[in-house]
Order: C-alpha cells, then sequence, then structure tokens
C-alpha cells in the first residue's frame, strides 16, 4: 500500500486538492494490474457513488476510478473507497 497526495476532478472541475490517499496495485489472476484504495473525505466535501473520477496523484502517475464505497460515521472522517477504472499511468 501506497500513502501519496492526489487531487481529484470530475471532468474539468477540481474537486479535492491535497487529498491523502491509500494505494494499493496488484495483479489479478488474469495476470492485469488492478488498482484501487481509499482516502477521507475532507471536512463538509461531498462525493456522489460512482463516476467516473480523474485522480492524479503527486508523482505523475493518473487514472479514472469509480467510487466503490462510501463510510459515514459521527465519530470518524468519511471514508471513501475506490476503484481504478482502466490505466494508473
Amino acid at each position: 500500500m501506497e500513502y501519496l497526495r492526489a487531487t481529484l476532478k470530475e471532468g474539468t472541475q477540481i474537486l479535492f486538492e491535497n487529498l491523502n490517499i491509500n494505494l494499493a496495485v496488484r495483479k489479478s489472476p488474469s495476470g492485469l494490474k488492478e488498482w484501487y484504495g481509499s482516502f477521507e473525505l475532507p471536512t463538509g466535501g461531498h462525493i456522489d457513488p460512482g463516476g467516473p473520477y480523474r485522480l492524479i496523484l503527486e508523482d505523475g502517475r493518473r487514472g479514472n476510478i469509480l467510487i466503490s464505497d462510501i463510510l459515514i460515521s459521527n465519530d470518524l472522517p468519511t471514508l471513501v473507497h475506490f476503484l481504478g477504472s482502466g490505466p494508473l499511468a
């Protein structure tokens, strides 16, 4: 698991900057690379499930993501899980 900063966009609109994300990349049984991860939604932020959204990592890699799960808690920040959709390059 990598810990990185990222910008999240929807179309040309920047939704969030300097997100701290957790990112994992693995090979599927078919040999293809799968990538996925999570981030905490900034206070007052909102995002809808689905997508696609564009994730731009601090190291220059970028790719489209789909929001797969949003965990809301009264005591903790909202946790957003995502799946990569296509290449992360």
